[in-house]
């Protein structure tokens, strides 16, 4: 098991509504807390976030989670972009990094079991989530090729995952090619699921004990939120 020092827990905050600030405090839930007092690193990236989940999170770092660092943004410059900069702020020692958009948080009541559950996961993958397949349409396919090159053997459709939870230990190829700086906001879902099949990057479906892209009332949605995806 790895040690959760070489382990990066990000969270990407957005919005200054009172929904908003509700969704930054699921994902701070004392299971979250446990993850940080077991010593996990913590990025928090904050997207045009409202006073509310800016003392939050405020308080957060004065508790158990003192082994983070904010990467912040009075606009909201959307989800890839705010990615690539939290990305580019992880520390060289990280081995494994788990993603969570702050509509996604953890259920289990078994903190260290799900863990090493996830963590078992990633030695023979190198990418878990939510996994379904999705259409590349026209305009991806040249995104794409704009992107990574020209590519004859590509597919109809891609698989992907839902972006507001992730874990890779493919640290490497997250840190220093995932999200391309050019990237655009409007296709990342789909350009996600290409970038794992360019880089043939091992995909599992992996979700246990973990609520995926929820509303304010804890209901799972089928696809992320327009100004997070």
């Amino acid at each position: 098991m790895l040690n959760p020092k070489n382990i990066c827990i990000c969270i990407l905050f957005y919005g200054a509504t009172p929904t908003h600030a509700e969704l930054a405090n699921k994902v701070l839930n004392p299971q979250m807390a446990a993850l940080a007092s077991s010593g996990c690193f913590f990025i928090f990236g904050c997207n045009a976030v409202g006073a509310d989940t800016c003392r939050t999170i405020t308080a957060a770092r004065r508790g158990a989670y003192k082994n983070s660092i904010v990467v912040s943004s009075d606009d909201n410059i959307y989800k890839y972009p705010m990615m690539r900069k939290m990305l580019d702020s992880m520390p060289e020692n990280i081995e494994m990094c788990i993603w969570f958009d702050h509509d996604s948080h953890l259920l289990t009541p078994d903190v260290d079991r799900w863990l090493t559950r996830l963590q078992g996961q990633l030695i023979s993958n190198d990418v878990l989530g939510s996994v379904h397949k999705m259409p590349l349409s026209e305009t991806e396919c040249e995104i794409a090729e704009k992107l990574w090159g020209e590519d004859v053997t590509m597919p109809a459709y891609v698989t992907s995952l839902n972006p507001s939870w992730w874990a890779a230990s493919s640290v490497s190829e997250f840190r220093h090619h995932w999200p391309p700086a050019e990237l655009g906001q409007k296709y990342g879902h789909v350009l996600f699921g290409e970038f794992i099949r360019r880089r043939n990057l091992r995909l599992a479906h992996f979700r246990d004990d973990v609520a995926v892209n929820v509303n304010g009332s804890g209901v799972e949605r089928t696809a992320p939120q327009d100004f997070l995806s």
